[in-house]
């Protein structure tokens, strides 16, 4: 025997003996899987679908709200909000305007402590200078 008999009597033995066919039933339950699968996919993507929709509808519609409620609020005159109320019209401008005094009150004094501090500090600098001449 020759290594070319031995070659054809392997190729011999690894051919086909019958042919491999898919039966009816096995092809109608994989036609029967697939559609279900395909079913599956479009129920996700209409749940997704959905989900993105209302979400886009929550921020649209958010927005709208919110911009309605400030230009509501740049009609009115003046809103003030003193212990958790809200105060409107005259009383709350009242309100502001005295707040507004107290601050600048309040920067004034600071102020004025600032300037008493550099005088004090100038005078001890002219002073030490003057004693060390």
């Amino acid at each position: 025997m020759t290594i070319m008999d031995e070659y054809q009597d392997i190729k011999e033995l690894l051919k086909l003996r019958r042919e491999i066919n898919a039966t009816a039933k096995l092809r109608q339950r994989i036609r029967e899987a697939s559609a279900k699968r395909r079913l599956i996919e479009r129920r996700k993507l209409w749940q997704w679908s959905s989900a993105v929709a209302a979400c886009v509808t929550i921020v649209l519609a958010t927005t709208v709200l919110f911009k309605s409620n400030i230009n509501s609020n740049e009609n009115s005159n003046c809103i003030v909000y003193v212990a958790g109320k809200q105060v409107c019209g005259t009383d709350a401008r009242d309100i502001a305007e005295a707040d507004v005094a107290k601050i600048d009150k309040f920067l004034q004094t600071i102020k004025a402590q600032q300037t008493a501090e550099k005088n004090k500090v100038q005078q001890f600098i002219n002073h030490y200078n003057t004693i060390n001449k």
